[in-house]
């Protein structure tokens, strides 16, 4: 594991994510984010799940969310290992966009609890964070290259996982879907469209 995460502002983005359920494949140039198996990744301030905010894997229909701040765009801020380990890692944020302004990195990041569950806790730090030294925030996109990519660019069938490489899954509890880094639910990979390149 490397000892320390130094912040990579030029490689950085904002992007929308889609999950792609029980490991749905998609062939490059043949995107449908309506086609069965794929639903987009979002998550809702809406007060009633305290101060965190869960991650959700399901349609989005912003009709039903009453008052709550609903985010389906997020800032991945990206960390390259150094010392003892390498790689790329990444720190997500929700992004909320403006009228005639920059997107605005909300003061939350994406951890996940004791049991595994993901959401967006408030963050101690604004972004960026030069250095991380605790990766308990840090998420790893395997099959992603960030400092190749371009605003609206898809990239398909990459594999979320925690800092120390345990898949995310999608997980069934109450009839709700949650993702999750240590529960038995269903694999999947997920899609991301690059909406902003580079963002910091």
């Amino acid at each position: 594991m490397p000892v320390y995460y130094r912040f990579v502002p030029k490689a950085s983005f904002i992007a929308k994510v889609w999950w792609q359920m029980n490991d749905t494949y998609v062939e490059p140039g043949n995107w449908d984010q309506n086609a069965p198996g794929i639903v987009p990744v979002w998550m809702d301030f809406d007060g009633k799940e305290g101060m965190e905010a869960y991650m959700r894997s399901e349609p989005l229909d912003r009709s039903q969310n009453g008052e709550g701040v609903v985010a389906d765009c997020f800032w991945f801020g990206v960390y390259e290992g150094r010392l003892l380990g390498s790689g790329y890692y990444y720190q997500v944020r929700p992004a909320l966009w403006r009228l005639n302004r920059p997107p605005k990195i909300m003061k939350y990041v994406m951890e996940a609890d004791l049991a595994g569950y993901m959401a967006m806790y408030i963050s101690l730090f604004d972004s960026p964070e030069s250095t991380i030294i605790a990766a308990n925030d840090l998420w790893r996109l395997e099959g992603l290259v960030p400092t190749r990519l371009t605003a609206g660019s898809l990239h398909h069938n990459l594999t979320l996982a925690t800092f120390d490489d345990f898949a995310v899954k999608r997980y069934m509890q109450f009839g709700q879907p949650y993702l999750n880094s240590k529960a038995s639910g269903q694999h999947g990979r997920v899609t991301l469209e690059i909406i902003e390149y580079p963002f910091q």
